[in-house]
This record gives structure tokens, C-alpha cells and sequence, in this order.
């Protein structure tokens, strides 16, 4: 009986394991199909034309990747955010690093040794309780700063910031930058 018993378990885990196999087998083409679709789709909402097919078939393959990549990351433990497919899909990391976060230094004028400037708000005291700079626009919603690098979406505000404090100029501060 015992022996009865053990067969008809290993007959059932096997063709479990048959079942499995053939159900992912036969899934996969539609996870691929779907894919290519939301590939396609993804080309035509943000103008994406490849050279040819072989370049086509590289991205495709690098989004792929991406999408796999968000889809573990959001599945996985909460960090307090979700990732999402954005435009830069379809390049890898090393293809965004070199083209978005180049910081470039420009020569700075450096003070003479002799020169001396006194800090500005030294003896300054009246400091309220609380401060929304949103509500003296002094700051920005977030935004796309494409191409101008990470040292311009660290900086740029910063500058910006005290320059529209001291000019009440809200608007193209972000050119104004650059």
C-alpha cells in the first residue's frame, strides 16, 4: 500500500512538473508578443525610428531588459517609489550616463590670496519659525531637464533660487542657467 501510495505521488509530481513546463513553453511566445507590442507602442509615443533592423532588434533587446529590470524592481520590497518605462527605455545605462549626466566644469575666477570678502549675513537674526519658498516661487515643480546634464538639476535650482529672491524673477531661470 505504501509503495502504491509513493508511486502515485512521484506520477503526480511529475506530471506537475510536465504541466509547468508545457504551460510556461506556451506562454512564452505571448509574454514576447506582448513584448513587441508595447515595444512598438512605446516607438510611436516617443518618435522613435531606428536606422534598420538590426538597430531596431538591439533596442528591442536593451528594452526588454529594462522592462524585466522595472518589473523585478517594482515587484520587489517597497522602497517608497515605483519605476515606470520613460523614454530612455530602449539605451543602457552606460548610453544614458554618457549622454545625461556629463558634468562639464566651467573655469571659476578665483578670489587673490590679498582679497578678503566679509560673509554677507553674518549679524542676520530675524529668522521666521517657518519658510514655503513655494509660496514666494522661489521654486519649481520638478521637470525634465533632458540633456543638460546632472550638474544643471543640482545646481541650476540653487542658483536660480537666490536669484529670484533677489529679483522676484520666477520664470526661464532654468536658461537663464545654462
Amino acid at each position: 500500500m505504501a509503495k502504491q501510495n509513493q508511486l502515485s505521488f512521484l506520477t503526480s509530481a511529475t506530471l506537475l512538473v510536465i504541466i509547468v513546463s508545457v504551460s510556461e513553453t506556451l506562454c512564452r511566445p505571448l509574454v514576447e508578443e506582448h513584448l513587441l507590442k508595447q515595444h512598438e507602442e512605446w516607438m510611436a509615443i516617443h518618435g522613435r525610428i531606428y536606422k534598420d533592423a538590426v538597430e531596431k532588434a538591439k533596442r528591442y533587446e536593451i528594452f526588454k531588459e529594462n522592462v524585466k529590470h522595472i518589473n523585478a524592481f517594482n515587484n520587489g520590497k517597497d522602497m517608497g517609489y515605483k519605476m515606470a518605462v520613460n523614454k530612455f527605455a530602449d539605451l543602457t545605462n552606460e548610453e544614458f550616463r554618457a549622454s545625461y549626466t556629463g558634468y562639464k566644469r566651467r573655469p571659476t575666477r578665483v578670489l587673490s590670496s590679498g582679497e578678503k570678502r566679509p560673509f554677507k549675513y553674518a549679524n542676520f537674526t530675524a529668522i521666521p519659525a517657518t519658510l514655503d519658498w513655494r509660496t514666494k516661487k522661489a521654486v519649481t515643480p520638478v521637470k525634465d531637464q533632458g540633456g543638460c546634464g546632472e550638474w544643471n538639476i543640482k545646481t541650476c535650482p540653487a542658483k536660480m533660487s537666490k536669484f529670484s529672491c533677489r529679483t522676484q524673477a520666477v520664470e526661464k531661470r532654468q536658461q537663464l542657467c545654462i
